[in-house]
């Protein structure tokens, strides 16, 4: 099973592919616009994303140059147009895969397999890298290291949110744990505070140390930070 997120503004088209894809044993995501799907992409960290090059709020394209760019995530095009030049275009900008409107059903989920089956090796060497890497959090400090001796200063939320993580070890923490921790409530504008702080730190983290940190997210469940250490000298 994978986690897609679907970026498409036809409604129809949207819930006619998450359906599908559902129906076939994946976890589906949906967005409506960029805006939501960054927002979606950073809170999910999907597998798979199926973009619609015509969107409300900007270029398909341009969302997919810039997560190829940055992730090894799968991307699966859609358009409603069959001329070669915007297939070209799509591939050459990281694309997988290319697929026109309407979709034929069984294309979709064989193209879908394909990609998984294709990007096996990878996923899994992600894993254990992610199982392997080793993070430190300074408790006096209110810094983060990697293995390599590269750190980061956190702010005050950051370092409340790691230290619940690491004082949890493997095991995922819940969101309402997560977002009391924090100094919020058990409501929606606390948990959506909180995924704008993971949001933020993931970009921060990555700009600055140039890597991922391996900050789980499991939905319904919470967040976990595997490898992380919590060190007070």
């Amino acid at each position: 099973m994978a986690k897609i997120l679907i970026i498409e503004d036809d409604t129809s088209i949207r819930k006619t592919v998450n359906s599908l894809l559902s129906k076939d044993g994946h976890q589906l995501i949906e967005a409506e616009s960029i805006y939501v799907a960054r927002e979606k992409f950073e809170q999910e960290q999907p597998d798979i994303v199926i973009i619609d090059v015509g969107l409300p709020d900007g270029s398909g394209f341009a969302l997919a140059a810039q997560w190829r760019a940055a992730s090894r995530v799968g991307i699966i095009m859609l358009t409603g147009k069959t001329d070669v030049d915007d297939r070209v275009l799509g591939l050459s900008l990281g694309a997988d895969h290319y697929l026109s409107k309407p979709v034929d059903s069984r294309e979709l989920i064989a193209t879908v397999q394909a990609l998984l089956s294709r990007m096996m090796p990878a996923r899994a060497a992600i894993k254990h890298d992610v199982h392997l890497s080793k993070w430190f959090l300074d408790g006096l400090s209110w810094r983060l290291s990697n293995e390599s001796g590269s750190e980061v200063s956190l702010t005050g939320k950051e370092y409340l949110l790691l230290k619940t993580l690491a004082e949890a070890g493997e095991s995922y923490v819940g969101r309402k744990d997560l977002a009391i921790a924090l100094g919020g409530n058990c409501d929606l504008n606390a948990e959506k505070a909180m995924n704008v702080l993971i949001s933020r730190l993931r970009r921060k983290i990555k700009l600055e140390l140039g890597q991922d940190i391996p900050l789980k997210t499991m939905r319904s469940h919470g967040y976990s930070f595997p490898g992380l250490q919590f060190k007070t000298a």
